[in-house]
């Protein structure tokens, strides 16, 4: 379990950054992916 949190804390740490970097330099494919990772560890 703290694997998963430690995983889910680094996930939200680079959501949080890369929203205060302008959204024209990540693809919004790429926070799509984070939150699809975010979901699935959730659910285990």
């Amino acid at each position: 379990m703290k694997i998963v949190e430690f995983l889910m804390g680094i996930l939200d740490s680079i959501i949080e950054i890369g929203l205060k970097t302008t959204q024209s330099r990540i693809k919004p494919q790429y926070f799509q992916v984070i939150e699809i990772i975010l979901r699935y560890i959730k659910s285990i």
